[in-house]
Formats: structure tokens, C-alpha cells, sequence
């Protein structure tokens, strides 16, 4: 038996109005530049769009049942303000090796409350001093950042370090 496997590569998201049901979406190592027509996917939990070339996190508005996204090795450089209250059933976000420079950017994260593993490492962000505390001070949902469990004494660090 003679199994072939082609791979195409994209860069544009289209032709998926007929995909309405579809749950699990990967269009990782392509060369996909925008987040665009998504929006009618409305029964997607899982997001996969590693290694491309996307600047902004957009297109993802009514998309409330999203449950994991996958952003990460992209040129993402901020993280916008609606994404906290648009996608509400986030569970597993993944940004890291992006652009992100300031901690505030991924602290606007803070209304997620289902919100249970964060990957930012490889940003400039995260080499920052004190960069895990700051975001588990304001994360407080999180049970892994950067594949690294959260420890009770990491909370107390944090929340001693940022309750002033």
C-alpha cells in the first residue's frame, strides 16, 4: 500500500461558508498573512495557526466557543483589548515566539476567567524581569504558563510582589 501525501500551502483563509459545523480548524506552515473569514465558523473550539505570517489577532470576534488558539511563531505584536470579553470559552491560548513587547498587552487577558494555560515565551516580553509573577498576578485562572505548572508559592510571590 502507497500512501501520498500533498501538502498545499496557503495564504489566504477562504472558501469556508460551507464548513459551518466545523470544529477544529489547523492551517499551521502556510503563509497566511490575515486572520479573515472566520466568522462564520461559528461551532469552532480549536484554532490552529502556527508558523505563518499573521501581525494582528482579528477575525475572531463571534467566535465565543473557541476553546483553544494556537497563534504562536507568528509576527503578533499586540494582543487587542476585545479578546478578553469576545471569546469568553477560551481555554488554552498559544503565543509564543511572537512580537509582543509589553507584559500589559497579555495582561489584558485578565477577564478570561476559564483561561487555564498561557504560552508567551520568546517574546520580548518574556524576558523581562519579574515577567512570569507580573502575569500570574493578573492571570489569576491560570494553571500552566509556558508549559511550566503555576505553583501556590508562585501565587504568593506574585501577589506579594504586585499588591501594592
Amino acid at each position: 500500500m502507497c500512501v501520498c501525501v500533498y501538502r498545499c500551502v496557503f495564504q489566504f483563509i477562504e472558501n469556508l461558508h460551507l464548513c459551518q459545523r466545523l470544529q477544529v480548524l489547523n492551517l499551521n506552515h502556510n503563509l497566511i498573512h490575515r486572520m479573515e473569514r472566520l466568522s462564520c465558523l461559528s461551532h469552532l473550539r480549536e484554532l490552529q495557526l502556527t508558523h505563518n505570517h499573521i501581525q494582528r489577532i482579528e477575525g475572531l470576534e463571534n467566535l465565543s466557543g473557541l476553546q483553544h488558539l494556537n497563534l504562536s511563531h507568528n509576527r503578533i505584536e499586540h494582543v487587542p483589548l476585545w479578546l478578553g470579553r469576545k471569546l469568553h470559552s477560551l481555554h488554552t491560548l498559544h503565543l509564543q515566539h511572537n512580537l509582543i513587547t509589553s507584559l500589559y498587552e497579555v495582561s489584558r487577558l485578565r477577564s478570561l476567567s476559564s483561561l487555564s494555560e498561557l504560552s508567551v515565551a520568546g517574546n520580548p516580553a518574556s524576558s523581562l524581569p519579574h515577567s512570569r509573577l507580573f502575569l500570574l498576578y493578573h492571570l489569576r485562572s491560570l494553571d500552566r504558563l509556558d508549559d511550566l505548572s503555576v505553583t501556590p508559592e508562585e501565587r504568593g510571590h506574585a501577589h506579594q510582589r504586585f499588591d501594592a
